[in-house]
């Protein structure tokens, strides 16, 4: 024998587990290898567990950890496939199997939206959409994964149901290009222009403030880009004990990518059409949003998670009644992908740090179902708020207040985030003490033992 899946011998297929025998069913030549290799006596595969015997006989087969469906018409990952559960996979195995009836149709749709898996018919919903704000021949959107492909249906898919009006679509579209050197960048600058929402009076001007805020805040963030590197995808509680640890020794828990940084910045920087942004005052924004997350992320563990199509990505959600986050774990890396903080105004206006309300817009499957409507929305429950009322200033919008609020809860919470560190170091310092007094101690022993021996 030569299969070993945590360190015991698998004498046959038959001793797999019923759901990663169903699995393998669905990986073209999976159980012929498995049992060339279970009968091979010139090599020895060792595994983990079942679900990385699966992982690995997709990868080493076909050099891609998706498998191919061809009559649903789905890639999907074996991992992906393992969570669905028996009866569901049973919808997919019948429907690949040519046992098609009239209700077979239903079911298989019912089964991609309740794991909410995109066919590759519903994936390419995005090139009409480019098409309509003029980049569809984009060299730079020619060459397409599936995450690239998934972060474009998503952010077709929001526009849908934004109801903006195509010629500053378009205008988003040549700024995210001017700036993008990557599929994934071009999603990230698009947005930026959205949530920045320059109204200058020509679009040369808004391009221009756009691209002058873009400079100033990009220096700010390459602190912010750190990710926490796991050793196999996680469960919640990994992922929170994982978090607190990286912040206990000091580190921090940032973006994947220095554009998607700049994006969650884009609606706090505010507008002066005729000036250019104040890079110190930009800087001094992006840090206290990014020192805001990190002490939601320490003072929240981490919820519900959805297992990616790829079945190498997680997207975690960490929420409070006023605040809530996205963590990602992608190829066993831990990051932060969004993170809003709610505030009320006393008539009854609320905005998410003046930005449209958080969606899971980045990396998350959306639900294929008949009506396109994109990334799920994720809500922000508001409890009823005790404290005095804010009463708006005259002469000052929506965003000025909510700009002015962001900044003075932020300010507040600065000091517990400062004892908070405070107190780390101190215990580090200890710690470090304790270790240097058990050396010098041991050092000591040595010493006299040496003597002891001596002649």
């Amino acid at each position: 024998m030569s299969i070993f899946i945590s360190g015991r011998p698998l004498p046959s297929i038959a001793q797999l587990g019923r759901h990663s025998q169903h699995v393998l069913g669905f990986i073209d030549g999976g159980r012929a290898w498995l049992q060339w290799a279970i009968e091979s006596r010139q090599n020895r595969y060792s595994f983990e567990d079942e679900t990385s015997l699966l992982d690995a006989v997709q990868r080493g087969l076909h050099g891609c950890g998706m498998t191919w469906l061809p009559n649903v018409g789905l890639q999907v990952s074996p991992i992906k496939l393992l969570s669905l559960g028996f009866d569901d996979r049973e919808v997919l195995r019948r429907q690949e199997q040519d046992e098609a009836h009239p209700a077979m149709a239903q079911q298989v749709q019912q089964v991609l939206a309740r794991h909410q898996l995109l066919t590759a018919t519903a994936l390419a919903s995005y090139r009409p959409f480019l098409a309509a704000i003029g980049v569809a021949s984009a060299p730079l959107l020619q060459q397409l994964d599936f995450r690239d492909a998934l972060r474009l249906h998503q952010l077709a898919a929001e526009q849908q149901g934004a109801g903006d009006a195509g010629e500053s679509l378009a205008e988003a579209a040549r700024f995210a290009l001017q700036h993008a050197c990557n599929p994934a960048e071009f999603v990230d600058y698009f947005r930026f222009y959205q949530h920045l929402h320059p109204t200058a009076s020509s679009s040369e001007r808004r391009l221009a403030y756009a691209g002058n805020a873009l400079t100033a805040v990009l220096p700010a963030l390459f602190g912010c880009l750190e990710g926490i590197q796991l050793s196999r995808l996680p469960g919640p509680a990994e992922v929170s004990t994982a978090i607190g640890t990286t912040l206990l020794a000091g580190r921090t828990v940032g973006y994947p990518r220095l554009s998607l940084a700049a994006q969650q910045m884009a609606a706090l920087l505010g507008e002066d059409p005729d000036q250019a942004p104040d890079r110190e005052r930009v800087g001094a924004l992006a840090l206290q949003h990014f020192r805001a997350a990190q002490a939601f992320v320490a003072d929240h563990p981490v919820g519900h998670g959805q297992l990616g199509q790829d079945g190498a990505s997680i997207l975690f959600v960490v929420e409070a009644s006023r605040e809530q986050a996205l963590v990602q774990v992608e190829d066993n890396v831990v990051n932060l992908l969004d993170y809003r903080r709610m505030l009320r105004f006393a008539d009854s206006e609320t905005v998410a740090d003046a930005r449209p309300a958080l969606t899971a817009s980045d990396d998350l499957n959306t639900a294929a179902t008949s009506t396109p409507s994109g990334a799920p929305t994720m809500t922000f429950p508001i409890p009823p708020d005790d404290r005095t009322a804010v009463a708006r200033a005259a002469g000052k919008s929506p965003m000025q207040i909510a700009q002015e609020l962001a900044d003075a809860a932020i300010a507040a919470s600065e000091e517990g985030v400062r004892s908070a560190m405070e107190v780390l170091q101190r215990a580090v310092e200890e710690a470090n003490e304790a270790v240097r007094r058990a050396e010098e101690q041991a050092e000591q022993a040595v010493k006299r033992a040496n003597e002891a021996s001596g002649p």
